[in-house]
């Protein structure tokens, strides 16, 4: 899932501060200076999608890239021992 972050609200409109989970964020065209504008305090990431290192300087303490690897080394783990995964997701 993708979030359209070209919206502006008013800043009358916007929180006193905004978390934004993304699972796969790609930061295309003017996407680092759109979410510096939008007053997103921390946009939270995963590391599927590689993150240009310059994209990470402009954006500072403004975002955090989580690593997946520990839920897919469970997963397989679960898969070779035969258990369910879906105690993964609860």
């Amino acid at each position: 899932m993708e979030a359209d972050l070209t919206e502006a609200r008013p800043q009358s409109r916007r929180g006193r501060s905004c978390r934004e989970p993304q699972s796969q964020c790609r930061f295309t065209g003017n996407a680092v200076g759109r979410c510096l504008d939008s007053g997103l305090k921390e946009l939270i990431v995963t590391d599927t999608v590689p993150l240009a290192s310059e994209k990470r300087r402009s954006l500072g303490s403004r975002i955090r890239q989580v690593s997946v690897a520990p839920l897919f080394a469970r997963a397989i783990r679960s898969v070779y021992e035969e258990t369910s995964i879906s105690r993964l997701f609860e």
